[in-house]
Order: structure tokens, then sequence, then C-alpha cells
């Protein structure tokens, strides 16, 4: 059985039965996790031409195209696969970014989390290099700018607006469809509310807001105004423990959140308020 070097998802995205998996680290690929029956399928490889990744951190899916992005993080560029007939590696590529590290717009350094609005088509790209996010139209233009956060996760709810989990400063950050801050909540803590190190985020259709607490092995769920609704740490006894838990996704057609684990490999599925689904090993 093949191992994920440093699963993330949102690093899962959910399209059909199917969670998309940014692979970073030596495989710099992405995968595709099919669930009932079981399969997995593998997207790139270790490089820097079109059809190959280095490191990348970040995927997105719009759901009504099944348009693919990816924050292929150290190539310094994103990458669209647009959907047409036939297998994903045929779809055309189009890269957003010149491969090199650059602080105009349109330019990236180490781009990486990535976001798309379910309506508009908008993307989100957090630009780690540059402390910031940037917005793009769905075929690469620039729009807007927010500076002075750089995000490990990122998610948009029925409104357009934009959740940032900023690891460094423990936060959450809300922001308009314009990328004008919101709110923000939390600081670094281990009580409800507070977080170590968040990375993946993902909303629900209720707006709900489901954060990664990485360093405090945990799920917490918000409402869109930050209350605090619910946490989970591990699993029931079919499940288990988070280790480096990093990566989640929705899935609005069960109404199911999926987890990525870095360090354990693994996905594992919950209900909205944490009971135990299933776990795959990848």
């Amino acid at each position: 059985m093949e191992n994920l070097s440093s699963p993330n998802t949102q690093d899962n995205v959910v399209t059909g039965n199917r969670v998309i998996v940014a692979d970073e680290g030596d495989n710099s690929r992405i995968l595709i996790v099919k669930f009932m029956p079981f399969s997995t399928f593998s997207l790139g490889s270790s490089g820097t031409t079109p059809d190959k990744f280095k490191n990348p951190k970040g995927v997105a899916v719009h759901y009504n195209t099944g348009n693919i992005f990816v924050a292929d993080t150290n190539n310094n560029r994103i990458k669209k696969y647009t959907r047409v007939s036939g297998s994903i590696p045929t779809w055309p590529i189009s890269i957003w970014g010149t491969g090199s590290p650059g602080s105009g717009d349109e330019q990236f350094d180490k781009p990486w989390a990535i976001a798309v609005d379910p309506y508009s088509s908008d993307v989100y790209v957090s630009d780690k290099g540059n402390n910031r996010i940037q917005k793009f139209t769905a075929s690469g233009k620039f729009i807007t700018k927010f500076v002075g956060i750089w995000s490990t996760g990122m998610a948009v709810d029925s409104y357009g607006n934009v959740y940032a989990s900023v690891s460094h400063k423990h936060k959450i950050y809300k922001l308009s469809p314009k990328l004008e801050t919101i709110s923000a909540w939390g600081h670094q803590g281990t009580a409800n509310g507070e977080f170590d190190n968040p990375h993946g985020i993902t909303v629900d259709t209720k707006n709900d807001v489901y954060v990664v607490d990485t360093g405090n092995f945990r799920i917490q769920k918000f409402t869109k105004d930050g209350q605090h609704i619910a946490s989970w740490t591990h699993a029931n006894s079919g499940g288990g423990i988070f280790r480096i838990p990093y990566g989640i996704a929705f899935d609005g057609s069960t109404n199911s959140v999926h987890v990525s684990d870095n360090s354990l490999h693994t996905i594992q599925t919950f209900t909205q308020t944490g009971g135990f689904v299933q776990k795959v090993i990848l």
C-alpha cells in the first residue's frame, strides 16, 4: 500500500464521493481518493514542467464546473485544470504566475492555501512569502488583495465571505468578498475557541465553520460569527487519535466531515458533531 508523505486536504476537497488531497513533500502530487469502494488515483509528480508539482500545499475545486486549482507552492504558481471529457491528466492546464518568486499582482512567493467561491467562481490564494491573500477571477485575472496575513487554510461560505486560518497568530480571520476584515477570533491556548497552530478550515451548508486545531490535536466547530459549538479530539474506538491533523473538507452530499492526518497518513470521516464514520489509510 502506497503511503502519503504529508497528506493535506482543502487540502481535502470533496467532489462527488471523492476527496482530492494535496500530497506535499517527496511525493509532490495530487491524490484523488474515492470511497465505496476505496481507490486512489495519482496526478502529477515532482518537477517543474506544467504537468508536475513541487511541494503542493493546497487544492480547491469549483463544484459547478469541476475545475481543479492547485497551489504549486515551490514552483511559485497556481495550476488550473479545466474540466473536459476524459480523464483528468488530459484536461487543459493553465498556469498563473511566472514560476519564480515575485511580489507584484498575479505573482507569488510560496502560494499556500487556496479556495474557490462556489457561486462567483472567484479564487483566493494565500501568498505566504508576500504575507497576503490575493483574489482572482476563475481565469486568473487579479481582482484585489489583503496584505498583512497569509493563511494555512481558507474556505468560502455561501455569502462569499472568506475564512482564513492564520497558524502563526493562532487566529481565524473572517473577510468580506472585497477582502475587508469582518471579524477575527482566537488566540493561543487549549480552551474552547483557542488554538495552537490551526491549519485546515471548511464550512458546511449552514455556514458553520470547522477548524483543524493542529497543535491541540482536535477539530473545533463554530458559528459563522465565531461562537464555539463543539470540539472533538479523536474518533471513537473504531477510529483513533489525531497525531498531526492538517486538512479538512465538508461533504454536502452526506453531511460529513473528512480530516486528513499528515503523520498517520489517514483520512477520517465524521458526522457534523464529531461522531466517527470511517477511516482510510493512504
